[in-house]
């Protein structure tokens, strides 16, 4: 019986299928965002460009608008290269870096509360004998070797 399941198994993952979901959830995050302007105006292209700035460039892109900014957009305030001092610049930078700086303490909180609680890492006899078969009981590349037992060996 399980060498004509081993034979009948196909891998657990797809490339077009993982495609389709990066689509779905690219799709439904801009959708999201500039859906969030409640509007097919001026304010939901602002926020359309916005998120795909700031997902392709990350910090980059929220100081150039400190840069570049004109009182053309919806915010009507002018960077510094448009006559607007360091005004927008100086609150983008701190910006930047208080969410740089929260987002740090608490990641590093959470990780610390989870390696007393839980740990961060799987057992390493489970990551030697493959993630895939510990933590899912599913062995992702079937090869002509002995039969292994499926499941973590650590679990109690």
């Amino acid at each position: 019986m399980f060498e004509t399941a081993r034979r009948q198994h196909t891998k657990p993952h797809s490339r077009p299928l993982v495609l389709v979901g990066a689509g779905l959830l690219w799709a439904g995050w801009f959708g999201f965002n500039a859906g969030s302007a409640l509007t097919a105006r001026q304010s939901a292209s602002v926020v359309f460009l916005n998120t795909a700035v700031a997902a392709g460039a990350g910090i980059l892109g929220i100081l150039l608008i400190g840069l570049f900014a004109t009182d053309a957009a919806p915010n009507k305030v002018n960077g510094l290269f448009y006559g607007g001092g360091f005004g927008l610049l100086g609150i983008q930078t701190i910006a930047t870096l208080a969410v740089l700086g929260y987002s740090f303490i608490v990641t590093w909180i959470i990780a610390k509360v989870l390696n007393v609680t839980m740990g961060l890492r799987i057992h390493e006899a489970d990551e030697l004998r493959g993630i895939d078969i510990a933590a899912h009981s599913e062995a992702a590349y079937l090869s002509d070797e002995e039969p292994v037992e499926l499941g973590s060996l650590h679990r109690g």
